[in-house]
């Protein structure tokens, strides 16, 4: 998968999200302007990100690719059309509620609910598509956020992507 449909992907899943979260119609635009923006810093690094994960990388590259949420973010800050909640998913879609995200190890109290979506799509399509991760099938990415729902993504949000995406959502067996 390239970038542009990884970019796509998250959109669609996220907006589809956020319909179904009920969000406010202000929400769910703030959340599709997000989602389709959330990697534009990707075009500021040099790096190779095509699966390969993080911890995969050399601490150098690792250290240059968590930067595209700073550079994207910087790109799009003046920016009048796009509002603030969604260049904070730029900034912050890598973020993780219990604070073992980045740039800023922001923990949950601190993400809008907007921001916790377009992480949980953002991580499943990079998962399975290998942007910045190495791929694997739909039903380990389901587990991997399934197993991570309450510590790394939001319970509720969570809760409502698996119950979308996979036939068994948290806490059934």
């Amino acid at each position: 998968t390239d970038m542009y449909t990884h970019c796509i992907n998250v959109c669609a899943l996220s907006t589809i999200m956020a319909l179904r979260l009920k969000m406010s119609d202000k929400q769910v635009h703030n959340v599709s302007m997000g989602a389709i923006l959330h990697d534009i810093g990707l075009r500021y690094i040099n790096v190779s990100y095509i699966n390969i994960s993080e911890n995969q990388m050399t601490i150098k590259d690792a250290a240059e690719y968590k930067k595209h949420t700073i550079y994207g973010y910087s790109s799009l800050q003046d920016e009048a059309w796009l509002s603030d909640t969604a260049k904070e998913i730029v900034l912050f879609h890598h973020e993780r509620i219990d604070g073992s995200g980045y740039p800023f190890q922001h923990r949950g109290e601190r993400l809008k609910p907007e921001v916790k979506l377009v992480s949980v799509c953002d991580d499943f399509d990079s998962m399975i598509s290998g942007i910045g991760s190495e791929k694997m099938q739909i039903y380990e990415a389901i587990e991997y956020i399934k197993v991570h729902a309450g510590t790394t993504y939001d319970p509720p949000i969570t809760s409502k992507f698996l119950e979308s995406v996979a036939a068994c959502p948290v806490g059934c067996t």
